[in-house]
Order: structure tokens, then sequence, then C-alpha cells
């Protein structure tokens, strides 16, 4: 899809965006679904948020920034990429295309739960 300079947020937009955003899709991925720029989906979601939409949660904190998740924190993409594998019974690159990753960070991310898996079961 043909991304589009000064992209209009509409109700709609806004609506499709949320719940791109709830799928987990990355900024990457949910651009490409909309027609707008990477920096436009950044951009409104942090306007959303600024303004109190209750469907936008708050930003998830950087490990970079020092701060670490807490044990309550979501699941990671490996952990989003097992449960789409084996409870949707998708094929990996189905589920790369479903988060947002290319096949390669896919099947690599496939290959440390192999491994982790492995270590536990010896």
């Amino acid at each position: 899809m043909m991304k589009r300079a000064g992209y209009t947020w509409t109700q709609d937009a806004d609506a499709q965006l949320v719940a791109l955003k709830a799928r987990g899709l990355s900024a990457g991925a949910m651009s490409e679904q909309l027609g707008a720029s990477r920096n436009a989906v950044l951009g409104r979601l942090h306007r959303l948020r600024a303004a109190g939409d209750p469907r936008v949660p708050a930003a998830e904190p950087s490990p970079i920034g020092g701060k670490l998740p807490s044990a309550s924190a979501p699941a990671t993409l490996g952990d989003r990429l097992a449960d789409l594998v084996a409870d949707e019974d998708l094929s990996i690159e189905d589920a790369a295309a479903r988060l947002g990753i290319s096949k390669r960070e896919a099947l690599a991310l496939w290959q440390t739960i192999v491994d982790r898996r492995g270590e536990q079961a010896a």
C-alpha cells in the first residue's frame, strides 16, 4: 500500500489503529496496513495517549532507560510467536506476518524457543 503524505486521521482510522495496536503489531506493520508513515502512526498513538484515550494503553517502558519490565509485563515477542503457532495452528511465516516481523526474525525467535525448551528438558 502506498503511504500518503499528510495522512488524515478519521474516527475510523483511529479505531483501526487502536485495533492493530491491540493485536501487538509494530508501528511499521500498522503503517503498512493504514497507508500512513511509521512516524504518523507513532505520533497519533502518542497524541491519543496524551489526550487520555482509554483505548490506547500507556507506552511500555524501555529496558534501555534502566527500567525493567515488571513481573506482570506482557508476553515477549517470542511468547506471542509460540502462542500463535501452538494455539492458532499458524505457520511460522503466517505468525510472523501477524506480528509484523520478518520471517527471518521469526525463525531466529523460534530457534531460541526450541533451544530454551531443550535446556529445560535436560
